[in-house]
């Protein structure tokens, strides 16, 4: 995947007022293109310059606020009948149709994802053109108050390019932290608002959404594969107002590409991957799209599956022995049925660890003893219905219904010692997610834009653990929460002025947890009905046409609940805990495919009564509010296109966390902060594509990430330092029209390095476990598109 600081595909928001004939220059335009018995004759060119001709041609208004139009590239065609015939004509196959909102106008809308038209040589596109889509109604980025970053998906990214996932997402964006357990059991944390180390009863910091769905339900967060996607997009800061709990630290927003209702279309890519020291690996991936009605009804399937290589040795199961296989697939239908747009969608993606990924330092560096292996899995299923209804002026309702469950197992060597019979410490996972929304929203550029909407959610969380024999293992206490939540919500941003804006919001939420504790069955304890207001206030000033200020104030939340408290046989309350944010910043995107866009952005954040999860010296989970903190972020990026082609960025964090509590007390001064979180931490990157994109194009690209030092968390038990390393990555490839192959290499330097100081609970306390850098890896593959 490719980065830009400030994100976007190529966007063209046309907010085109063409009104043609009723124009100065419209005779003009009118004149370039031949015309004969009412047919208009287009030369090749991009999309927008089509519509433009059609507009000065046939008198008519075409607007739209989508993105994506200007990367689409059309041949020479001649077009006859009406507007609204020329219109299907020119836009059929593109992704976008034409919709008539009065006699004489249009607005084109996305129908589905861009086809068999030919996209124009890559170019980063005017930034004035990004959408920010995770706002519930689509912002323009050189509107949105706030801090926002978006990676670039499987649209622009090369056929034979691997999906990647969450957590590589993660290393190529600073904002994003997480921890280190292994593929499947990570958290995420945005911007330093880290609660632990440790995977535990506590919800997500960071919601994580497909689409509109949500998949971060439960902890840890869901490493799902990005194959086929459109773009990932990151809100930083809490985001309380527009998706309620868990958005502590801001939301992650992972759009898929839209079925085609107009073409057949597949691409597939076949991978193999080399590690020095390590075991070779494989992926397999692929596409299809189906038209089942034409424009009427549409299907689209992906599936894949990833063989890593293990590279770390245990001696007692053999070498390289934490391989991971992860396969999984989406199956998307849409319909489009009398101005009703239907969306159903599946998601499902299975994780398999053979063995666990960290090494103990009496060992060596890739190596760690044990007894047993440390098996570990996941599974996840997530399902669901969106219905969308569009009118003229630019109201769209939206109906969001979900289901979703996510199971996983973690098996850990707790043998005492070396003569003594195995013992495996297990613990099983699953949590069960229902959740509605329903919203009605109204996008201007120019008057009142607003939201207003209504969520119910129910999440069943259940873990279970034993400690035994590792076929018999005994089970040991525990509580699973069940949380319900309804709430209605409402923004809205209005003009002041010309150039001032304002957004205002406000959540209102009922929630109640109630839990069931497993010890002798005791009965389920009904909890106490919570109720709380999310506010949002953001001003916006575009001093320049292309350059914008603002400020930003918002709050979030997360549940509380029951979990198992520190002591054998007892159980505790947990309360829900809080953030406050202010934000200031400036933004300034570049007007055309070439210049400087850049960013800075500084945030203070108060966090109360924090909820974590730990572990004792006996390394069992407890879960506790451990004190407050406050959080100072600083971050800059920068994207620079000197020339055709050629691409230089980079992005820089700064946190500094301040964390008071018991907990905090022993540990040294400069450890008294969150876990996880760096003081700095940044990247650089350089691409450049050079060719004729209709024959053969080359491409070449590199990426240093730096992550520096940080602890797995407060105390004296837990403050183990990790990170402050360095890592280089380079990648390159030549596509020869359907064609793709690519050539990339991971950790060009084999830079040895703790990534993560945590793997086993159990013998945690010798506080000499790490989690290594997978040493340089090699991957060629192989990509085909049609």
């Amino acid at each position: 995947m490719a980065m830009r600081p400030a994100p976007s595909r190529t966007s063209g928001l046309l907010t085109i007022a063409l009104l043609g004939m009723a124009l100065p220059a419209a005779p003009a335009m009118a004149r370039t293109a031949s015309r004969a018995s009412g047919a208009l004759t287009l030369p090749a060119g991009s999309l927008p310059e089509g519509l433009r001709r059609i507009a000065a041609d046939r008198g008519t208004e075409i607007i739209s606020l989508e993105p994506g139009l200007s990367a689409i590239a059309l041949p020479a065609q001649r077009l006859t009948g009406d507007g609204q015939a020329m219109l299907d004509r020119l836009l059929r196959g593109t992704g976008f149709r034409a919709v008539r909102i009065a006699a004489d106008s249009f607005r084109v809308e996305r129908h589905g994802s861009p086809g068999r038209v030919r996209r124009q040589p890559p170019a980063p596109p005017p930034a004035a053109d990004i959408i920010v889509t995770a706002s519930k109604f689509p912002v323009p980025l050189a509107r949105y108050p706030g801090s926002v970053v978006q990676m670039i998906g499987a649209n622009d990214a090369p056929p034979s390019t691997r999906g990647g996932s969450m957590d590589t997402v993660a290393a190529r964006l600073p904002v994003l932290q997480r921890t280190e357990l292994g593929e499947g059991r990570n958290k995420t944390f945005i911007r330093g608002i880290a609660d632990s180390s440790f995977n535990g009863s506590t919800q997500s910091t960071a919601s994580i959404y497909f689409g509109d769905a949500l998949l971060g339900f439960g902890s840890p967060s869901p490493s799902l594969k990005l194959y086929d996607i459109a773009n990932v997009e990151v809100l930083e800061g809490p985001q309380g107002t527009l998706y309620g709990s868990g958005s502590l630290g801001g939301v992650i927003h992972i759009s898929p590409n839209a079925v085609d209702l107009d073409r057949v279309a597949a691409s597939t890519a076949l991978g193999a991957s080399a590690t020095v020291g390590g075991q070779p690996g494989w992926d397999l991936s692929g596409m299809v799209n189906v038209p089942l009605v034409a424009s009427r009804v549409g299907l689209r399937v992906v599936g894949y599956h990833e063989h890593q290589g293990g590279y770390i040795d245990n001696p007692a199961a053999g070498r390289d022995n934490n391989s991971v296989n992860v396969s999984g697939g989406r199956l998307m239908m849409a319909a489009d049925v009398a101005g009703l747009r239907l969306n159903l969608g599946l998601v499902y993606q299975a994780t398999d660890g053979h063995d666990a990924p960290y090494a103990r330092a009496q060992d060596g560096a890739l190596q760690r003893r044990a007894r047993i292996e440390e098996p570990y899995a996941s599974d996840l299923l997530l399902g669901y219905l969106v219905l969308e209804k569009s009118w003229a002026g630019g109201l769209q309702l939206t109906s969001v219904t979900s289901l979703g469950n996510r199971s996983s197992f973690d098996s850990f060597d707790s043998t005492p010692r070396p003569t003594a019979p195995p013992l495996a410490y297990q613990i099983d996972r699953s949590s069960r997610l229902f959740a509605q929304e329903a919203r009605l929203a109204r996008r201007s550029d120019h008057g009142l834009s607003w939201v207003v909407g209504a969520t119910y959610q129910s999440i069943r969380d259940g873990l279970t653990r034993s400690l035994g024999v590792p076929d018999a293992p005994a089970e040991l206490d525990e509580v699973t929460n069940t949380t319900y939540a309804a709430s209605a919500f409402g923004q809205a941003t209005v003009a002041l002025a010309s150039r001032f804006d304002m957004t205002l919001g406000l959540r209102w939420t009922a929630a109640r947890t109630d839990s069931e504790p497993s010890r002798n069955r005791s009965p389920l304890i009904r909890g106490v009905e919570a109720r709380r207001t999310d506010p949002t206030v953001a001003l916006a000033w575009r001093v320049a046409p292309r350059t914008l200020l603002y400020g930003r104030a918002q709050t979030g939340y997360r549940n509380g609940g029951m979990a198992v408290a520190r002591g054998v046989g007892r159980v505790a309350n947990f309360d829900s805990d809080s953030v406050v944010m202010g934000e200031v910043g400036v933004r300034r995107l570049r007007s055309g495919a070439r210049g400087l866009s850049a960013s800075a952005a500084v945030s203070y954040t108060d966090w109360s009564d924090i909820q974590a999860d730990l572990l004792t010296r006996r390394g069992l989970p407890y879960t506790a509010n451990i004190g407050n903190a406050h959080i100072l972020a600083v971050e800059a990026t920068a994207d620079w296109v000197p020339l055709s082609g050629l691409t230089l960025g980079g992005m820089l964090l700064y946190t500094d966390s301040r964390l008071s509590g018991p907990l905090t007390a022993v540990s040294a001064l400069p450890d008294r902060r969150l876990p996880d979180t760096p003081l700095w931490s940044g990247t650089i990157h350089a691409d450049y594509g050079w060719g004729d994109s209709d024959r053969v194009r080359h491409r070449v690209g590199g990426l240093v990430r730096y992550v520096g030092r940080s602890t797995l968390g407060p105390g004296m038990l837990i403050d183990v330092e990790q990170g402050d390393y360095m890592v280089a990555d380079i990648q390159g490839g030549v596509r020869f029209q359907r064609l793709d192959l690519s050539l990339s290499v991971e950790n060009v330097l084999n830079t040895r390095a703790n990534r993560f100081a945590f793997g086993n609970p159990i013998s945690f306390a010798n506080r000499d476990q790490a989690v290594p850098l997978r040493p340089l890896t090699l991957r060629a593959a192989i990509g085909f598109g049609w």
